[in-house]
């Protein structure tokens, strides 16, 4: 159990009372946020966090007052100090269901709203971090994908840092929310998807693990989600693909390629040019001269042929197919 300290020994109070007093003025208080943020993230968060949690209904005032403010300064320090706020469990459960949904509502109105990038990256951050529980988020998930969507629209304030904390809310919103999310998987879906070919390493490597911890949820609307897959793979996925293949990408791209398997399920079974293209990846795995990625290419091949295995009439077909390639 955490060791309780007096309050008022941690040097907190002023602070509040300094956020809380309107007049004071904006550099001031945004200079107590950024103290708050730093004292529960630095060494002494123990002794400071005490007063946090006795104080947070007032503290909670003065978040809902500033987070939107106009000054952008003093908007992105107080989301700071409130993510960590959020993050710290002895913090929430100071926090009422009613409130943490308020706060959750606040930041994704923030985000659909701001016209500061950073400000809505910032909001999108304490998305990610807060630790409310199941029950507060799951109610929440539909209003935040919404402002995942406006995000993804919006062109004044596209950024690599913001699509990638768009990942992590997504990300975050799978463990919390796995249920809720289950039933919004095409919606995070179009979101999630698109990304995996991103220029951006980071954002790649985000939007693949989304992905991957997603796809049992994403398999339970698998018709819907293949619809949407399908006329991807041919106008984005696989181009991409292929340029990320030789990028010395071949590994990931590998990785990726069992995954779209089992999204598109049965739609693979009509052949075509849609599934040359998509054997076209393979091949360029079983070509490599590297043993691993040939390896990679053999486990990613097996998911096509258990894929084929659920249509007995092309099983046979397939599989000979994989005989002659193995060969």
């Amino acid at each position: 159990m955490m060791a309780m300290v007096p309050p008022t020994s941690s040097g907190f109070l002023p602070l509040l009372e300094s956020l809380e007093d309107s007049t004071a003025g904006q550099p001031e208080q945004t200079e107590a946020y950024l103290t708050i943020a730093n004292r529960l993230s630095g060494d002494d968060g123990t002794q400071f966090l005490p007063a946090v949690v006795k104080h947070f209904p007032r503290l909670g005032k003065t978040f809902q007052t500033h987070i939107s403010s106009q000054n952008a300064e003093l908007s992105q320090a107080a989301l700071q100090a409130l993510g960590f706020c959020v993050f710290h469990v002895h913090v929430v459960s100071a926090i009422s269901a009613n409130f943490a949904e308020e706060i959750l509502s606040a930041l994704s109105s923030l985000v659909v709203k701001s016209t500061d990038k950073n400000t809505c990256t910032r909001a999108l951050w304490v998305i990610s971090k807060q630790n409310f529980p199941t029950e507060v988020v799951a109610k929440k998930v539909p209003e935040i994908l919404g402002a995942l969507e406006c995000v993804r629209t919006r062109e004044d304030i596209q950024s690599v840092v913001m699509e990638h904390e768009s990942l992590n809310v997504v990300i975050s919103l799978l463990e919390q929310a796995s249920a809720q999310m289950g039933e919004d998987a095409v919606q995070w879906a179009k979101l999630v998807i698109p990304l995996v070919v991103h220029s951006a390493s980071k954002v790649r490597l985000r939007a693949a693990a989304a992905l991957e911890m997603g796809l049992p949820l994403l398999l339970e609307k698998q018709k819907e989600v293949a619809a949407i897959v399908e006329p991807l793979m041919s106008s984005k996925l696989i181009p991409e693909l292929q340029k990320l293949f030789s990028t010395k990408n071949e590994t990931n791209v590998l990785k990726l390629w069992p995954l779209f398997v089992r999204l598109l399920g049965k739609l693979l079974h009509r052949g075509g040019p849609f599934i040359n293209s998509l054997l076209g990846l393979e091949e360029l795995g079983f070509r490599s001269s590297s043993p691993n990625i040939k390896k990679t290419a053999f486990i990613a091949w097996k998911s096509l042929i258990d894929n084929f295995a659920l249509n007995p009439g092309v099983y046979k077909k397939t599989a000979c197919f994989d005989l002659i390639q193995l060969n």
